[in-house]
């Protein structure tokens, strides 16, 4: 079993070079960067969930399997951007005028990692929604 540990770490680090080596190649704009913060505040807020035993997966502690899979997913999100760019390239090459399919996917991936940092801080006792909701209560009121 101890062989299957040292595949995963290999296959990681694998796809952790290849997701660096397309982001180089394709550039990294506001947009990837906005992403890619997004993604280490969520996994960061994980990882206080797990220590504190109030994880939203498992059984509420730190288990490198869950982390793993979490890092493997966020890889695979900017695996995704990738394809994206180079499609989109690939029809602007093409004579098509098509110019946000990159964006599209970014917004979507920032919109998700942006729900599960409010369910993250919800578990920490931080109810974000209600705290907005107040203060839009208090602007609406003000007008």
């Amino acid at each position: 079993m101890k062989n299957n540990g040292i595949v995963k770490i290999g296959l990681l680090i694998l796809i952790l070079v290849f997701a660096i080596g397309l982001s180089l190649w394709i550039g990294i704009d506001f947009a990837i960067r906005t992403l890619i913060l997004v993604m280490c505040v969520d996994y960061v807020l994980g990882l206080s969930l797990a220590i504190s035993d109030k994880s939203k997966h498992g059984d509420g502690g730190l288990s490198s399997h869950i982390g793993y899979k979490g890092l493997v997913k966020k890889i695979n999100m900017l695996l995704l951007v990738g394809v994206a760019v180079i499609v989109e390239n690939f029809l602007i090459g093409m004579g098509l005028r098509v110019k946000y399919i990159k964006d599209i996917i970014v917004i979507a991936f920032v919109l998700n990692e942006i729900i599960s940092i409010l369910e993250n801080s919800k578990l920490m006792g931080l109810d974000i929604t209600h705290m907005v909701s107040q203060a839009l209560k208090i602007f609406k009121n003000k007008k």
